[in-house]
């Protein structure tokens, strides 16, 4: 550190005084304030010289990119031989920024397979095999594709074959011939896979967007490396502005004139959840109110489309509406006003969910109630595509829960060792995702709950109609089973709703108080004369029919059946909790 440090003020890094950078056992490297005379919103400035840019990259392999920095960067770590830009040579100038930085960062893409067991049914490791290969073929598209680098493919022999045979490789199988190298810094070569992992890891975790320093003259997608400045850890409060002058040095500001002795000084990340920050930086937050759930929602692309255009007020995200930087004006969750296409969801709809804000649970339950609705029902209009699409999503949430709640599989790695800091961090982030999804469970509940009071008069249970229909309960139902070699158990109140659909039309003897559902079925047999849905018997119509008349029934058509079947469930949800009740909504009340 003090090699760092002597370094920095060589190159030009300027750092006020009163600053002193010591070990954590916990956190690292932290920057301490160890006089709070005069370090009142300290700046800590450093010059372009400083700096590993794009342009140093395009300087050695001829083009300015973001891959070619990070092999760059790992050609510096591990290349014995110099690497000459105008007569510098770049491996001798970073070297002491070079052995500053981490062997490894505790990404979960370095963890062991017992490790990653740790992580069971979460997003990340879900994902796990994903991203790797997302980073591998980064590394592999290069190679093929830069000529300075497609000399060496001879002696990435070995890297090559394993792109090649992917689909073949297990967790075990890549951690063992390529992550071990990394994380022991022992790569065959400074432009094998494994060592671009490093570097790819190094920038993931310490990068910084190169346009705070050159504004409209590069891809607001390129990275940078600031040495020293890396150095502060994150913290989501603090209050921070970088900025650059008129030298294109970078400079970071904290905005706080109330420093104490021995307090730590922070950088701000942006609002950052545990599995971006765990992903990419190695570490988690107990307590992070930035905390969310990443759910993402893959659809056929015509569907897409279709609620682009006719539901407009439908909000559909994607991952950038929720990347927010410590320097920007918007916050999160404040979506983009773009015109967007289906193309833009081929991956899928991205949602967070999170304790503190409940903006994109409603956006996904507004694409469950587009989802849930017929032709004939609108959104905004017709309640019951609402109630049906809070119990899918409250089905999809429970599962995603459950899974969660299952038991890891680690003990099937042990030959392996779990780092303490890395079960920390695993039960953390574990513990987290169940909280926010447990939360908007209850929210789904707190509404449904809401809605079920609003609407009270548009609904009707099957305890109501046998509280008030005593004739149905009493002799009109028996009636129909008066042959039945055995006793009639219904399997659901669905299915009893459908038999009093039947019962009361053929005897036409809705009660008063439910005429409204016989003007309903009027309405809906005649909105669907035309397209032919009634006048066929469909598979579930004659599975019910048979299930509850083997032998058939006097009275009583398959015809009928059909009819008050597709009634039923056209304008019923079932509660997803409890007894599964179904409830019919009224089309015309």
């Amino acid at each position: 550190m003090e090699e760092l440090l002597k370094w920095g003020s060589k190159v030009g890094i300027n750092l006020p005084e009163g600053i002193e950078f010591v070990k954590d056992e916990k956190k690292g490297i932290t920057a301490i304030c160890t006089s709070a005379k005069g370090l009142q919103n300290p700046r800590i400035s450093a010059p372009l010289d400083a700096l590993i840019t794009g342009d140093l990259a395009e300087k050695v392999f001829g083009k300015k990119d973001n891959v070619l920095l990070k092999v760059l960067l790992a050609k510096l770590k591990f290349d014995s031989e110099p690497t000459l830009v105008d007569g510098i040579d770049l491996k001798a100038k970073f070297t002491p920024y070079l052995n500053a930085l981490p062997n490894v960062v505790d990404s979960p893409i370095v963890w062991n397979p017992r490790e990653i067991a740790l992580l069971d049914n979460t997003n990340l490791s879900n994902s796990l095999k994903e991203r790797f290969f997302s980073i591998l073929k980064q590394w592999h598209d290069m190679i093929q594709e830069n000529e300075i680098l497609n000399s060496v493919q001879l002696e990435l022999k070995h890297d090559i074959e394993l792109f090649q045979k992917w689909d073949q490789l297990s967790i075990q199988q890549c951690y063992e011939e390529i992550v071990m190298k990394t994380v022991q810094l022992t790569p065959a070569h400074w432009c094998s896979f494994s060592s671009f992992l490093w570097s790819h890891l190094i920038f993931t975790s310490r990068a910084f967007p190169e346009y705070v320093i050159n504004t409209g003259h590069c891809k607001k997608s390129s990275i940078m490396l600031l040495p020293i400045i890396d150095l502060l850890n994150h913290d989501y409060t603090s209050k921070v502005e970088w900025s650059t002058d008129n030298n294109h040095s970078f400079i970071l500001s904290l905005l706080k004139d109330d420093i104490k002795q021995g307090e730590e000084l922070f950088n701000n990340y942006g609002a950052k959840g545990n599995e971006e920050l765990l992903n990419g930086y190695g570490f988690v937050l107990e307590n992070n109110i930035c905390d969310s759930v990443t759910l993402r929602i893959k659809l056929p692309l015509p569907v897409v489309e279709n609620i682009l255009k006719t539901e407009p007020s439908i909000t559909l995200p994607i991952i950038d509406d929720f990347t927010t930087y410590a320097f920007d004006v918007n916050t999160k969750q404040n979506y983009s006003t773009k015109t967007r296409t289906a193309e833009d969801y081929k991956d899928g709809i991205t949602f967070l969910l999170q304790k503190s804000n409940d903006v994109s649970l409603t956006s996904l339950l507004q694409v469950f109630t587009f989802l849930s609705k017929h032709d004939q029902e609108t959104i905004g209009k017709s309640i019951r595509p609402r109630f049906e699409g809070l119990q899918g999503l409250r089905n999809a949430l429970h599962r995603k829960l459950d899974d969660l709640a299952l038991p890891t599989s680690e003990d099937d790695y042990p030959q392996y060792e779990v780092k303490e800091y890395r079960g920390y961090c695993a039960k953390i982030y574990r513990d987290s995702q169940m909280k926010i999804l447990k939360h908007s469970l209850d929210v789904l509940k707190s509404w449904e709950k809401e809605w079920l009071k609003d609407h009270k008069s548009q609904l009707l249970t099957m305890d109501k109609v046998l509280k008030y229909d005593t004739s149905f309960a009493d002799t009109e139902l028996s009636a129909c089973f008066v042959n039945a070699e055995e006793d009639v158990g219904f399997d659901s109140t669905f299915d009893l709703f459908v038999l009093w659909i039947v019962v009361k039309t053929k005897n036409n003897s809705f009660i008063k108080k439910h005429q409204w559902v016989n003007e309903d079925l009027q309405v809906y047999t005649e909105n669907h004369k035309q397209d032919g849905k009634l006048s066929t018997v469909t598979e579930d119509s004659q599975a019910f029919y048979h299930a509850y008349f083997p032998h058939g029934n006097e009275t009583i058509t398959l015809d009928q059946t059909n009819l008050a079947l597709n009634f039923i469930t056209d304008n019923t949800f079932t509660r997803s909790s409890g007894s599964h009740e179904t409830i019919l909504v009224s089309l015309t009340h």
